[in-house]
This record gives structure tokens, sequence and C-alpha cells, in this order.
């Protein structure tokens, strides 16, 4: 009902005439679910067909004295990495610039592995998303050392380095000892059997379900600090504890969702969700 009302140009362009006038919505941002359960957290199973590409409005972000306008559509990574749906993709973005455009936001950002494929597939030219996302990470490794007792001299290992939020990770990191680890790369992609036995952290910005081909080569001094969505399954965080590695994982950065986001990510807004500022701050849950 609420969609039917407000998630039309009309009210989009009269949200955005307030806005010009006194800025109070900087972001418009778009979610999907990770699974059906995710998705039930905002709609209703007969309603899931509907918003496959279209996005519906399901909440509101408030991050330092900011509002942002989130939305949701029912797609998953199988559908946007299908080379088929690079149309609907296009449609997506160009239905999210014009909501940013009506409403006057400063931004328009997307979750999870989007914002990396529409970068590659050229239908957008920014990702503000990264930005906070490198950001975020960096301030949850020092929480994570902080909390292990681990001094910055730790080595990390990086799960996905070669990624798109990977190799920006590894830049922002310059001068710390640092493995790349890549299931998809051709160099460096070989694990730090070296490491073994010795205090290091292992930061996961990989795709979903990489983690567990890599559990087995855990040892209980290395600790986990989890930024893919979703966050690691039961049976991976018990696949860690049984080995005494801690695992912590990234729930976003210091905000408010309305409603609150679902499972490991309640208690904050998701990095790719957030903006830059100066009060930017990053929260973590330990798992394990």
């Amino acid at each position: 009902m609420l969609n039917m009302l407000l998630n039309r140009p009309l009210v989009f362009q009269a949200l955005g005439w307030l806005n010009r006038r006194k800025v109070f919505v900087d972001t418009v941002f778009v979610a999907y679910p990770a699974s059906e359960a995710y998705a039930l957290s905002y709609v209703y199973p007969r309603h899931l067909h509907l918003m496959r590409w279209r996005p519906w409005l399901a909440g509101l972000l408030w991050q330092n004295g900011k509002w942002g306008l989130m939305f949701v559509i029912a797609s998953t990574e199988a559908d946007f990495r299908d080379s088929e749906n690079k149309e609907n993709l296009r449609q997506l973005v160009n239905e999210m610039e014009q909501i940013r455009q009506r409403v006057g936001a400063a931004q328009k950002t997307f979750a999870g592995i989007l914002p990396g494929v529409l970068f590659a597939t050229r239908l957008v030219r920014e990702t503000p998303e990264i930005d906070v996302t490198v950001e975020a990470v960096v301030q949850a490794e020092a929480q994570v050392r902080s909390a292990e007792s681990y001094d910055d001299r730790t080595p990390v290992i990086l799960l996905g380095g070669h990624g798109f939020v990977g190799r920006r990770l590894a830049t922002r990191m310059a001068g710390r000892e640092i493995y790349r680890v890549d299931v998809a790369a051709q160099q460096d992609a070989g694990w730090p059997e070296h490491l073994q036995g010795r205090k290091a952290i292992i930061i996961n910005v990989t795709r979903n379900a990489v983690l567990s081909e890599y559990i087995g080569r855990f040892w209980s001094e290395l600790v986990l600090l989890n930024e893919v969505y979703p966050e690691p399954s039961a049976a991976e965080v018990a696949a860690l504890a049984a080995v005494g590695s801690r695992a912590y994982h990234v729930v976003g950065v210091t905000g408010q969702a309305y409603p609150a986001f679902p499972k490991a990510y309640a208690g904050g807004i998701p990095c790719c969700a957030g903006r830059m500022d100066k009060d930017l701050t990053a929260v973590i849950r330990q798992l394990a």
C-alpha cells in the first residue's frame, strides 16, 4: 500500500522540492536479498515477482544528520552475473538515477556485488560505495586487532585481494604485511602457508560461498573479519569455532535503519548504503 502511494514520480518531485531548500535526504540506496529469507523481511511472497528488477521503497536510513531512502529488488547475484540481464541492469540504474534527481539526493548506491558489476559493464562511472566500504573495513580491522590484542604488525590475508574491493583495500593498507589470495587470480593466488601458527587476520572481501573453500586451512591464531554479504553461515561459524578461530562480521557503519536490517546486519547500516564524512564509524559483531 505504501509503494502504491509513495513510489511515484510526483511524490519524489515534491520531496525534492523540499530537499533542495534544506537538504535532509542525501542518499538513495538499492539492496537485494541474499536468499528468500532476506527477501521476505521486506515483502510478501506474492509480490516478489513484481520487484524483480523494479525497485520498491522499503525503508529509511539515518546517518549523521541526513536521511536516505532504501529500495529493494528481488533479483539475486546469479541474475546480476547473467549477461542476458544487462538491459535489466541498465533500466535499474536509469530508474534509480531518475529517483535520485527527483529527490535531489547527492548519491545513489547499490548493495553487494552490484557496484562492481555495474562498473565493469560501464553502467555507472562512480562507485561511492567502495570508498565507504574500504574506510569501514580499515576501521573494522583496527577494532579486531584491539579486541584480540594484536598489534599493527600483524599480517593480513586479503581473501579476494584481486577483486573490485580487494585491490583498493590493498592499496589503502600499503605498508602492512599483506597477502592477496584470490581463487580467480592467476598470480599471487597461493595461500601463505608460512603464516601457520602465527597471529594473523584474514579479511574476506571475495564472493559469497568462497570462504568455505578455505576454512580447512584456518588455525587458532587466524582471526576472520568478514565483509561479504551475507554473513558466514552457522555451519561456517561452527567450523571456525572447532579450530579455535575467532570470527567477526562487518555490520556496516553507525546509523539507524527503519525497519532495522535483518540478521547480522541489525544495529547499523550497510557500508554500501553509507556516505563518507568525518564521523563515519565502522560497526562489527563477533560471531565466534
